[in-house]
């Protein structure tokens, strides 16, 4: 924060000075004012807001952008210091990897023709592990200079701590007249009147504030000399970031700083608002004058830095115990010195078996069992640092075989599965100690199973692992198997009330099988129980679903889609009922299609003639004893469906015997079939088959009713008779059975 602050200052104030010299050259050569009429300001404009952040060890790449200008952009570093590690192209190209934690502040430069621009950016580089929290901020600034009556004024407040880039504001009071408070801490303007201001000033980083109260004295004349306050600036070390602020006072309140005489350490600036930054990189003791002027006045004063190296420290290891006999190798670290490292051991003596190089590799194979403490050291340039280590040596834990089992090998597709163990030293070397392979499935020393097995088959093999002296052995079953299979292709078409059965054939596996289904339905009705779909369809329509079929560790899914269609329609075939007469008995079966085949009659409405009754198979029967004339409503139920028809039985005197069926309905191979003749007059019927041939499949009944089940497609013309009361009446009747 306070390298930015000084950097806005020191950039406010090379704009100052470029436009008074500008204006200073313009007033002396009277007439030499061409240029600055001939380079009107430039449309040219950075268009890049800001830069985002880095991190060490992190490919960073971000193009700058710009608008308007001539010509092609040509970007380059004005002022600042890009971070080590990362470097700008010429085309606008930011990018690198950053080596180093530091917050950098550039004023970027883009040219365009004879047109440029410039812009302040802040290039933050964070260690690579993300820091959590936000660290307490405080104020450093304790007072602020004097400032005069019409003279530009400038100062940058300082903070230590804090998360992130300080955002400040005045709490209270009010800064004099002619000055304003930048987010960033910079304290600058021209002062309008003279007078002593009292400000509470405000700063937030993070979730971290703090305040401080200020008071500032504007004067109406300024101090006429120079003189620089600091004595002396703080040491610094190698690849640490530096920053020190010099002071001086006096001069019209603003100062231009410069090195006059010698050098700074390598790595660090001074900026011409009095910072010296940068990170040194190199060890020195520089000494070297620093110029501060102001309103015309100048002072001087030498001054010396030293950069010293970072302390030398060794990173405690924190070693794990150690088996006998492993293989070991770990790399101790140090922080600090310069230059390398060179280790050795100091005090005591390594495990047995354990050496360490000049590298810091400490490697071997220990032999012996128990805790040994020693002492390392490390050189680096005039520095040493010793730390004492302690290292233990346990014996090895004892090896086993630890495979749960072995994956099925499917016969004809690649296999591979890795042998497991625990213990010994970590180094597995394995063999086969008993028992075969699978044909096409071979065992690397690594443990690796692979292969494609050609042979189905189950074998018992016994497998070896060693590891550090120490032998293991386990004995498994490997079971090589064709691949898993459905082969039936598709299901028949169903119906609606008939009851259905389907099985679900698969081959491979284990020869045992477990079916499921996975997505979709089935039918309504109809369920799927040890590998086949069976019940009886409810509802018409078109089903998809999915069959898995499991058979040891296989798995196979198979989609299928199933039509069911709409079951037979329930018809009462019978048109009309033989009339009755009085005292004369009488039996009518009534008839019906369709259905599932089991019919259920009952009357619905109305009533028959009196001592007349309709039983649950549809036969009317009794014997009236008077005329009457009934109506009644029939219903017919079978296998879900029903119908219903309304008839009329008239009870009358006997009159003339007539057969009254019309029509024959027709009929269907292999559905079952029921006709009842009618007749008129008469009493009871006696129906026979007077020439011809029923449809085969087919009988009639002294009753008049023809049932059976249709066999063949064909249109017979038969003749029947019927009789009753000495009466007789023949008809030809014609049937279609069609497929």
């Amino acid at each position: 924060m306070e390298r930015l602050a000084r950097f806005f200052r020191s950039a406010r104030l090379g704009l100052t000075l470029t436009v008074f010299a500008s204006a200073a050259v313009a007033g002396s050569c009277g007439t030499d004012t061409g240029s600055l009429l001939t380079n009107p300001p430039s449309s040219l404009a950075i268009t890049t807001a800001s830069l985002t952040a880095g991190t060490v060890g992190t490919q960073y790449n971000q193009t700058l952008q710009a608008s308007g200008g001539s010509a092609g952009y040509v970007w380059s570093v004005l002022s600042g210091t890009l971070p080590a590690g990362l470097s700008l192209s010429t085309a606008g190209s930011l990018s690198g990897t950053p080596t180093t934690v530091t917050t950098a502040v550039l004023n970027l430069q883009v040219a365009s023709g004879t047109a440029t621009a410039t812009q302040v950016f802040i290039l933050t580089v964070t260690a690579a592990a993300t820091q959590a929290g936000s660290a307490a901020i405080s104020i450093t600034t304790s007072s602020l200079p004097g400032a005069t009556l019409g003279v530009p004024y400038s100062q940058t407040l300082q903070t230590t701590g804090g998360s992130g880039t300080p955002a400040w504001s005045v709490l209270a009071g009010a800064l004099p007249s002619g000055l304003s408070l930048s987010n960033l801490g910079v304290l600058s303007g021209t002062p309008t009147l003279v007078g002593t201001s009292a400000i509470t000033v405000l700063v937030t980083s993070g979730v971290a504030t703090a305040t401080q109260n200020l008071s500032i004295v504007v004067s109406a004349t300024a101090a006429t000399s120079v003189a620089i306050t600091t004595a002396a600036v703080p040491s610094g070390t190698i690849g640490t970031f530096y920053s020190q602020n010099l002071a001086a006072t006096g001069g019209s309140g603003t100062f231009i700083w410069s090195v006059a005489t010698g050098a700074l350490p390598t790595g660090l600036t001074l900026s011409s608002s009095g910072t010296i930054a940068g990170i040194p990189t190199g060890l020195a003791v520089d000494s070297f004058t620093v110029q501060a002027a102001s309103g015309g006045a100048v002072a001087t004063r030498s001054l010396v830095i030293t950069i010293g190296a970072q302390p030398l420290a060794i990173i405690p290891p924190g070693l794990a115990p150690i088996p006998t006999l492993a293989t070991y190798s770990h790399a101790l670290q140090a922080t600090g010195g310069v230059g390398g490292y060179v280790w050795s051991v100091a005090v005591g003596a390594l495990p047995a078996g354990i050496v360490l190089s000049a590298g810091g590799i400490l490697s071997g194979s220990p032999t012996v069992i128990g805790p040994d403490t020693f002492t390392v050291q490390v050189v680096s340039g005039a520095q040493t640092a010793t730390l004492a280590i302690g290292m233990t040596i346990i014996a090895q834990p004892p090896l086993a075989a630890t495979t749960p089992l072995l994956l099925d090998a499917i016969i004809g597709l690649p296999y591979h599965q890795n042998l497991v163990a625990t213990g010994g030293t970590g180094t597995y070397v394995w063999s086969l100690s008993a028992g075969a392979l699978p044909a096409g499935i071979a065992l690397a020393s690594n443990g690796s199973l692979s292969g494609t097995p050609t042979t189905p088959g189950v074998l018992h093999p016994t497998f070896q692992v060693t590891s550090g002296g120490q032998t293991a052995t386990q004995a498994m079953t490997f079971n090589a198997e064709p691949p898993l299979g459905i082969t039936t292709a598709s299901f028949p078409i169903g119906q609606v009330g008939v009851a259905y059965n389907q099985a679900i054939v698969a081959t491979g596996g284990t020869g045992i099988y477990l079916d499921s289904v996975i997505g979709g339905a089935l039918p309504t009705g109809l369920v799927l129980s040890s590998g086949s779909i069976t019940g009886v369809p409810q509802l018409p329509g078109t089903y998809n679903f999915q069959i898995q079929v499991r058979s040891g560790t296989q798995i196979t899914v198979q989609a299928y889609s199933v039509s069911m269609l709409p079951g037979n329609p329930v018809v009462i075939t019978t048109e009309g009922l033989p009339g009755a007469y009085p005292n004369v008995a009488y039996s009518q079966s009534l008839a019906a299609t369709g259905g599932s085949g089991t019919y259920v009659w009952t009357i619905t409405s109305g009533s028959l003639p009196g001592l007349m009754t309709m039983n649950s198979l549809g036969v009317i029967s009794g014997t009236p004893t008077g005329i009457a004339t009934d109506t009644f409503t029939v219903q017919v139920s079978s296998g879900g469906d029903a119908a219903s028809q309304t008839f009329t039985l008239t009870v009358s005197q006997a009159g003339v015997v007539k057969i009254t069926t019309l029509l024959m309905p027709a009929g269907r191979v292999g559905v079952p079939y029921s006709m009842q003749l009618l007749a008129s007059g008469g009493g009871v019927y006696v129906w026979t088959l007077a020439s011809g041939s029923l449809p085969a499949g087919l009988s009639l009944s002294a009753s008049g009713l023809i049932t059976g089940v249709p066999t063949t497609v064909q249109v017979p013309t038969f003749q029947v008779t019927v009789s009753s009361i000495a009466q007789v009446d023949s008809k030809s009747l014609t049937v279609t059975i069609s497929p």
